[in-house]
């Protein structure tokens, strides 16, 4: 299984948009601080994930999510700032 992620700071406009094979094993590396993008915004929130069986699929779905269009839409549906 595949996990698209989405981790949020209160207060911030930083967000953090992943892919894993392992959502628990990944959120355990950043709360550690094994996960150098995210280590400056602890502590954030996990608010949005997908699972997809297909990689290929999970993929995809994660690069048209980095978009400016993309994210757009996805915090505008989870009322993020």
């Amino acid at each position: 299984m595949f996990f698209i992620y989405l981790l949020t700071k209160e207060n911030s406009d930083f967000h953090y948009l992943g892919l894993t094979n392992s959502l628990s094993k990944r959120l355990k590396q950043h709360r550690s601080g094994q996960y150098l993008p995210t280590n400056d915004h602890w502590p954030m929130d996990l608010v949005y994930y997908e699972a997809y069986e297909d990689k290929g699929l999970a993929v995809e779905r994660e690069e048209s999510l980095k978009t400016d269009d993309g994210l757009g839409e996805l915090k505008k549906r989870l009322k993020l700032k």
